[in-house]
């Protein structure tokens, strides 16, 4: 199955992932909500400005992905969208929002994953990132058949090493390449499992 997704797509997602953990009371969300989620200003890079067309073009790909589902409730008048990555991609919640914080701010250093995604998951510490999570650690190597992360080499003066999600490395837009450029060169990316 062709997971690929453009940088709308990836917004999307991972908007509905955050949302399910973080607000359960107003989940699924309308198309409305969706497109908040997508355009808030924090936890996001980079801020987008999405209109609700693009939005619902997004969510009507992923649905026929099997990504997302659309929700139709008789106490409701508006149809809702959810997410189901738990039962497509058969990942637990610690790989979830490792992909989650990858999807909405880009790449990040495994110290930045761990403390972006405390409200969506307590790791504890940097080994049960690394052991739990699916990004491959220096003693917990996990072999997934679906890894979430993968390692990008950085040019950069800080000795840390960069994480992108298994999707990012595809995505069709030019946020990816910028992402790319700030982390290191897509060439040097490997995978470190």
């Amino acid at each position: 199955m062709n997971h690929t997704l453009s940088d709308v797509e990836i917004r999307v997602l991972g908007s509905l992932v955050e949302k399910e953990i973080t607000t359960p009371d107003y989940y699924p969300l309308s198309l409305n909500a969706l497109v908040a989620a997508c355009n808030q200003s924090s936890n996001r890079n980079p801020v987008t400005h999405f209109d609700e067309e693009t939005v619902a073009r997004a969510a009507d790909t992923l649905r026929e992905r099997k990504l997302v589902h659309l929700v139709d409730r008789f106490e409701s008048r508006v149809s809702k969208y959810r997410h189901v990555l738990y039962e497509t991609m058969n990942l637990g919640r610690p790989a979830i929002a490792v992909m989650c914080v990858l999807m909405l701010r880009g790449p990040q250093t495994i110290g930045e994953i761990r403390t972006r995604s405390a409200r969506l998951y307590d790791f504890g510490s940097l080994e049960s990132l690394h052991s739990s999570s699916g990004c491959p650690g220096r003693s917990a190597r996990k072999k997934s058949a679906t890894p979430t992360c993968f390692q990008v080499k950085s040019n950069s003066p800080n000795p840390n090493l960069s994480w992108i999600g298994s999707g990012n490395s595809k995505k069709k837009s030019k946020i990816s390449d910028s992402n790319l450029n700030n982390s290191g060169n897509n060439s040097n990316k490997t995978r470190d499992h």
